[in-house]
């Protein structure tokens, strides 16, 4: 899986923070200034779903997804959360351990934004700040379906979300 869907963060110019659990922690813009950052994280996420759809018919076709399906999971899925703000990124730690990382609200909002996506089952979410971005990056060409406002923990107000819908 990482294989498959690391390559589509790195195409794009965005940086992998970090590996956490099955997720990927990917930024655009820090610590290397990426143009068109927005449109380039939704490019990503539509790609990572395009890969994760391939591994499935792959799997599907050499036996690997009966295990998966042995185990309660009729296939693999990805969920995707992105929001566009200003964070906290460079070295962080002691001289005994110190890593790269991004930290603040900004990353805190696009980790509850990928939970939301199992409450509306949907796959990719954007903020709307995200989306003000990618609109004025694109001249408004993008294709997206307003989700309306949620609350999401750690957050005051409401985050109004989108979802990538080229159906629609």
């Amino acid at each position: 899986y990482f294989q498959q869907v690391a390559p589509c963060v790195l195409d794009r110019g965005g940086m992998i923070n970090e590996f956490e659990g099955d997720g990927i922690l990917a930024v655009f813009g820090a610590p290397m200034g990426v143009e068109n950052h927005a449109t380039a994280a939704l490019e990503t996420a539509v790609d990572m779903q395009q890969r994760v759809e391939e591994l499935n018919r792959i799997w599907e076709a050499d036996g690997t997804a009966e295990k998966w399906k042995n185990v309660g999971l009729d296939s693999l899925a990805v969920r995707v959360g992105i929001h566009t703000g200003d964070v906290v990124a460079g070295n962080i730690g002691t001289e005994l351990r110190m890593k790269y990382a991004v930290i603040g609200d900004t990353v805190n909002t696009a980790a509850r934004v990928e939970g939301l996506n199992k409450t509306l089952e949907t796959q990719i979410l954007l903020t709307a700040t995200t989306v003000e971005r990618i609109r004025s990056e694109t001249g408004g060409d993008t294709v997206l379906k307003d989700m309306g406002a949620h609350q999401v923990k750690g957050k005051g107000d409401k985050v109004h979300v989108y979802t990538y819908a080229p159906e629609a």
